[in-house]
């Protein structure tokens, strides 16, 4: 098992928002680099940078700060948010990101995410699924899709995805547990996808009932 530390951003700094709800938003007067330094030094080897900015606006906006993690850490970092187009891909990997997830476009274009997929390995890009009550999210949470995550993960699967990065919105930034029996369900039904639990962990319990769902 991996353990992976998450730095959120908007304008720069670091934030944690309640549920995907912009509306409700903690800021924290450390810096990214601070906090990234801070996670290196305790052991963790990876980092998951999300651009909040970006996924609300469609567009990447901290390859700044990406570059900056890059440049002054060792951690392995995959950044997520505003990945639109192949361009925004090869910008983010040339900036320093070791992955880069991939959530509205892969839900939108599909055989676009394939294309990418083939072309810059499955090791190197994830998906990025966020779910509402069951149902995927998109645009920065903002948006609902009416295709089903099953669905979706069955195409990209057939198109060489291996990685999913999935986050149950009811429990992101709530520090009450992250959704078990949603990565059980995942596990069993894609026994081959390497699935990163995001949101709600709280306690060294929650990494036990992951590790323990597998």
């Amino acid at each position: 098992m991996i353990l992976v530390p998450a730095i959120d951003l908007i304008a720069g700094e670091v934030v944690r928002l309640r549920q995907g709800d912009f509306d409700q938003q903690t800021h924290y007067q450390d810096s990214p680099l601070e906090i990234a330094q801070r996670y290196a030094a305790a052991g963790f080897t990876h980092l998951h940078l999300v651009d909040l900015d970006g996924a609300k606006a469609g567009e990447v906006k901290q390859t700044q700060v990406l570059q900056l993690l890059a440049r002054e850490t060792n951690l392995k970092i995959d950044y997520g948010g505003g990945v639109r187009s192949r361009a925004e891909v090869d910008k983010l990997f040339q900036a320093g990101a070791s992955a880069v997830n991939i959530g509205s476009l892969a839900v939108r274009a599909p055989s676009l995410m394939g294309e990418i997929l083939q072309e810059y390995g499955s090791e190197r890009i994830y998906l990025s699924m966020d779910l509402r009550d069951g149902r995927i999210a998109s645009q920065g949470w903002t948006e609902m899709e009416d295709r089903s995550a099953d669905d979706l993960l069955e195409h990209l699967m057939d198109a060489g995805l291996k990685w999913l990065v999935c986050t149950d919105i009811a429990k992101d930034g709530m520090m009450s547990g992250p959704n078990v029996d949603m990565y059980s369900r995942f596990i069993k039904d894609f026994p081959t996808l390497h699935i990163i639990a995001s949101g709600g962990v709280h306690s060294e319990q929650d990494i036990i009932d992951l590790r323990q769902a597998g």
